[in-house]
């Protein structure tokens, strides 16, 4: 199991959606992302998938993280 980007609170795995980064509930961080797009609460991430308050601040972190490394790629 690896950590994307050098982040301990996110795990990849390719036996585990197909190797997209997820947090340590095995939730992918592209849901959550998707989810907080779409407008949902974080009662409704916490009822329908057991998504806690840091879980998503995991998941924005690492959207940053993963933006600022690619961009200095493309530089």
């Amino acid at each position: 199991m690896e950590h994307p980007l050098g982040m301990p609170d996110v795990y990849s795995d390719p036996e585990i959606h197909g190797g997209q980064p997820v947090v340590e509930s095995g939730i992918p961080i592209y849901l959550i992302l998707d989810m907080l797009a779409q407008g949902f609460s974080a009662e409704e991430m916490r009822a329908d998938y057991g998504i806690t308050e840091e879980h998503v601040r995991i998941a924005l972190r690492f959207a940053a993280a993963y933006l600022k490394h690619e961009g200095s790629d493309a530089a």
